[in-house]
């Protein structure tokens, strides 16, 4: 069970007195996971994609015909994670919020799983930029 947000955590939005209350002020930048990667959708469990490389050049001509090869790349499955969260609010809290902050709280999921989907993606830029 997480910590459910409480009257005695956000007193202050029970106090007619604040001129303005900021809420998720920091603006995040586009995501550029689109242009960095193939975004594809999916009905599946898993998706596979396999590779085959391409056909090399042909060589000069020398008298024999020289036979070439082309071989497999790669075989890769994605499996999506599942990812989940929840927020618990105090009743109380709910009801005594004098500037509406707290009963907005769900959108924060929504921008959490946004973060989190960006975040995972460039997870894996990062790791195929640095050297290991």
């Amino acid at each position: 069970m997480g910590n459910p947000l409480t009257s005695s955590q956000f007193m202050r939005l029970l106090d007619d007195r604040l001129r303005k209350v900021y809420v998720d002020s920091f603006q995040e930048l586009p995501s550029m996971v689109d242009k960095l990667f193939g975004v594809i959708k999916s009905d599946k469990a898993w998706e596979e994609f396999y590779g085959v490389g391409a056909v090399p050049d042909i060589p000069a001509f020398n008298g024999l015909l020289e036979y070439l090869s082309v071989a497999p790349q790669y075989y890769t499955r994605i499996e999506p994670k599942e990812f989940a969260g929840g927020i618990q609010i105090e009743r109380k809290l709910l009801d005594d919020d004098r500037y509406d902050v707290i009963k907005t709280r769900q959108n924060g999921l929504v921008n959490s799983l946004y973060r989190v989907k960006k975040n995972t993606a460039h997870r894996h830029l990062v790791m195929l930029l640095v050297p290991h």
